[in-house]
């Protein structure tokens, strides 16, 4: 990950991140919460590496059908937090 963030730091560009934590919470839902830690991780990745590169977050949702988890409730939840 470090050459990444170099390479993007070099360039002044943004690292894009794709959060969809809805994938994790299926593997793990008693260890992963809907607030908004999650969106917060890319950017923590990008300060350890001592940058000041960008963390533009360029997609992020969660599902409302087709899982037991994938529920209108849980999708609101995600939203509003």
């Amino acid at each position: 990950m470090a050459s990444v963030i170099s390479f993007l730091a070099n360039n002044g560009a943004p690292l894009l991140a794709n959060v969809y934590p809805y994938f994790s919470y299926i593997d793990k839902p008693q260890s992963i919460s809907l607030d908004y830690a999650l969106l917060r991780s890319p950017g923590v990745v990008v300060q350890d590496g001592g940058s000041n590169v960008k963390v533009v977050v360029s997609e992020s949702g969660w599902p409302s059908e087709g899982h037991a988890a994938a529920t209108i409730d849980n999708a609101a939840t995600y939203y509003q937090n």
